[in-house]
Formats: structure tokens, sequence, C-alpha cells
């Protein structure tokens, strides 16, 4: 990439683990919130595995950067376990994606009293961190998935007009379009030639 560099290498747990030392270029290759960083690691990670039928994990590291945001991370979490026994209120994390909510989950796991799991859809989602036992699903909009109504095979989905099925299991009546963010369009009157 045309910066000098020392880059050592270990084989360690399964996986090959590279440590760049670029010296005032780290920022460069460790980019907005390691955003550059992952994507080197995801270039090596192809890299590996070319023209072999299955690739090797590779971790890279560049100044210990990994290291310090797993820390950083895995603290602030307890932090926030610690403040949801003291407030008994559920609170929900930044959007992470998945290396970050592993880290959150094994670092929450070891407190007694609170529980996480992961909310929202794709691969970004937030931690909610609550009283163990507690629910708070009423808070939390329902995903696509519960909100959808069953339907056999083969079936068309009429969103409009389809009873579909709240958390509870009970049908909810019909979905307006005012309930989509949308205002339901007046009648145009029919044009005349």
């Amino acid at each position: 990439m045309g910066f000098p560099g020392k880059v050592s290498s270990r084989f360690d747990d399964g996986a090959y683990c590279l440590t760049v030392e670029a010296g005032d270029e780290d920022g460069i290759l460790i980019g907005r919130k390691g955003e550059t960083l992952d994507a080197l690691q995801h270039v090596a990670y192809k890299m590996s595995g070319r023209g072999r039928d299955e690739a090797s994990t590779v971790r890279i590291d560049i100044s210990g950067y990994r290291e310090r945001h797993e820390e950083e991370l895995a603290n602030e979490a307890v932090e926030m376990a610690k403040d949801v026994l003291a407030t008994k209120r559920s609170r929900q994390t930044e959007p992470m994606r998945a290396a970050d909510r592993r880290i959150v989950h094994r670092a929450i796991s070891d407190l007694g009293g609170v529980t996480t799991r992961a909310i929202g859809t794709g691969l970004v989602k937030k931690i909610l961190i609550e009283i163990e036992g507690a629910s708070s699903e009423g808070d939390l909009a329902p995903s696509p998935r519960e909100r959808a109504p069953q339907r056999a095979a083969g079936e068309v989905l009429d969103f409009v007009s389809e009873p579909t099925v709240d958390r509870g299991g009970a049908p909810v009546r019909e979905q307006v379009a005012s309930e989509w963010g949308r205002k339901p369009r007046p009648a145009r009157p029919g044009r005349r030639r």
C-alpha cells in the first residue's frame, strides 16, 4: 500500500494473526471506526482462500487498535449494565456490527441480573440490555416477521386487507395506509372526453 511498516505474524487459535506497526500512518490504515482495518482484513481473508477449497481465518490488528477497541467496548457495556441494574430501566446500545455485538454479549454475560438481546434488522443491530426476567417488548416495535400474517405457500399477501397478528397473537383488524406513514389519497374524479 506504500506505507512503511513492520508486520509480524503468528498462528493462534486456528487463525493467522497479523500485527502491523506503521508509525504515523496507523490512523490511515485503521480508518474511521476501524472501517479500513476491517476492509484490509476482508481482503486478506479472500486472498488466503484463493485457489483453495477453504479460506483461512485471518485477523489483522494495527498497533493494538482491536485490543483497545474490544476492551473499551466491554467496559462501556458493563457500565451500561450496571446502570440498568441501578435504575431498573432497559437501555440500548448504538447500532453495531456482529463482531462488536459478540463482545458486548460476552462482557455482560458475566454479570448477574441482566440479559442482552439484539434488536433490529439487517447486519447492523442494537443490543437491548434489560433486567433479567423483565419484558419490555411493549416498548419495541414488532419485527417485520412478527408483523406479517401467516400464509400458505403460494398465497398472495395483501397488506391492506389481510388481518395480521400482534405480539400477543391477537388478530389486528386492518392495516390502514396511514399506519405505514402515508396519507390516503382522495379519489380523483374520472376524466371524461
